[in-house]
């Protein structure tokens, strides 16, 4: 089935309160107009800090001082989801469990939340500097109206074992919501989304954070260029690429999605890379 998906170059920009910080996401959201599954970036929520105060944004306070709006602003995006009867992958945000800090990212559908997943691989400055762990959750798909999607969140879209894994499970779409200081974590990303399209011969959604916040310790810098990529053979671009955005410009980046050629170049390909992983 098509629809239209829309991967967000979201900017990190300073709001004066939570209030003021809702307007701007709702018109964010508006302003996907006739997309119907949208997704946001990792770490997005951190525009949030923009409200702390300074000693609540160092960045080994925010993540404690952040907890207090935690549920209004899954409330938030659940609500955008339902009133514009979309699919959100909401911006993930840092979370502490049982003592420990961990990366969610919540999926809305125009019913309400659909669950959640985990960032299962922390890079070098979540683990060394910023105290956030691994998961303990499993990787799970989400049923949509037009078929099964999974979430990779940044790092770990650059593990294979991931992206087989929500393969084997029956989904045809990977949402990768990133965020990267530079170009060469920019490219990671980008290279690491390429590469499990080729290997599972279905599509990758990669949106990112854009922007420089110097106020929020953990996204003072962001590079981001949002990507829709699929595997190099029949049914989609010569090099895979279905749709790239242009470099640090905040907005959407939208294209027609058609989950019915995942299955397609399945079958009929001129390899079968999904078939053969098994």
């Amino acid at each position: 089935m098509k629809f239209n998906l829309a991967c967000a170059q979201y900017p990190i920009q300073m709001h004066g309160s939570f209030e003021g910080w809702q307007k701007f996401v709702t018109e964010f959201v508006q302003n996907a107009k006739d997309s119907q599954v949208l997704v946001f970036p990792e770490y997005g929520s951190l525009d949030l800090t923009s409200f702390l105060t300074e000693d609540e944004r160092s960045l080994l306070s925010q993540i404690h001082a952040l907890r207090k709006y935690y549920w209004p602003f899954i409330e938030t995006f659940e609500n955008l989801a339902k009133k514009n009867k979309k699919y959100i992958l909401a911006p993930s945000f840092p979370y502490i469990e049982k003592g420990k800090a961990h990366n969610r990212a919540f999926f809305m559908g125009p019913q309400g939340v659909l669950g959640f997943q985990d960032k299962y691989k922390m890079t070098r400055f979540e683990n060394e500097d910023w105290n956030v762990s691994s998961s303990p959750h499993s990787l799970i798909c989400f049923e949509t109206e037009f078929g099964q999607m999974g979430v990779n969140i940044c790092y770990d879209i650059e593990f294979p074992q991931f992206a087989k894994t929500l393969s084997h499970q029956g989904a045809k779409l990977i949402l990768a919501p990133s965020c990267t200081e530079t170009r060469q974590g920019l490219n990671r990303v980008h290279v690491g989304a390429r590469a499990r399209a080729l290997e599972n011969q279905l599509i990758v959604a990669v949106a990112q954070t854009v922007g420089i916040a110097p106020w929020s310790p953990a996204v003072a810098i962001n590079t981001g260029q949002a990507l829709v990529c699929g595997p190099p053979d029949f049914g989609f671009p010569e090099d895979g690429i279905i749709l790239k955005g242009a470099l640090n410009q905040p907005g959407w980046v939208q294209t027609e999605i058609d989950l019915s050629l995942v299955d397609q170049v399945r079958e009929k390909g001129s390899v079968f890379n999904f078939k053969d992983s098994f």
